[in-house]
């Protein structure tokens, strides 16, 4: 009868786009070792829409990094405060191996393209990593707005999925994502 049951939660899961997940989240994880030790040691995962994302660290302060099963990109939680888009350039491409937001994975983190923010909203993220998802992000997609070709860069929306162009010098969240699928 149980099985059952859980097989129902199942499918309303997926019908209605709910992240499932494997285990509980409690306490950190994969906080050493390759990507690969990391995910072992966390073993926990999530599906939303038939997207798997796998948990590769979680820090004593529970900062999260989740993986796109699906592209392999690794995306780190919410920077703790907003930045004006420099400045968020600059903290996503700081070592992370010092950043407890990166979980002090030895790989090069970047500020998305919106492309790439758009398909990991696809893909769940916001709904795997949902805490840390409100509110506005910076994207590193540049976009010439007017006559006067002012730069503006594409923020968007965690929660709602909305995005555009915005000044360069407002303050948003920040989310890294590393392109790199190993840490050898």
């Amino acid at each position: 009868m149980m099985g059952k049951f859980l097989g129902a939660v199942t499918v309303l899961a997926m019908m209605f786009g709910i992240a499932q997940l494997t285990q509980a989240k409690e306490g950190e994880c994969g906080t050493e070792g390759t990507i690969e030790q990391r995910i072992a040691q966390c073993n926990h995962t999530a599906v939303h829409q038939g997207y798997r994302w796998t948990l590769v660290t979680r820090t004593p302060s529970g900062n999260e990094i989740w993986r796109d099963d699906t592209t392999g990109f690794l995306w780190s939680d919410r920077a703790p405060e907003t930045l004006a888009l420099r400045q968020a350039r600059e903290f996503c491409a700081a070592p992370a191996r010092g950043s407890d937001v990166m979980g002090r994975l030895p790989v090069d983190f970047a500020l998305p393209e919106i492309s790439e923010a758009r398909q990991a909203e696809k893909h769940g993220l916001f709904q795997v990593s949902a805490t840390s998802s409100r509110g506005w992000f910076w994207s590193s997609t540049l976009s010439d707005v007017g006559s006067l070709r002012v730069r503006e860069a594409f923020i968007y929306n965690g929660a709602s999925g909305a995005s555009g162009p915005y000044d360069l010098n407002s303050r948003f969240a920040v989310r890294c994502v590393s392109r790199q699928t190993s840490n050898r």
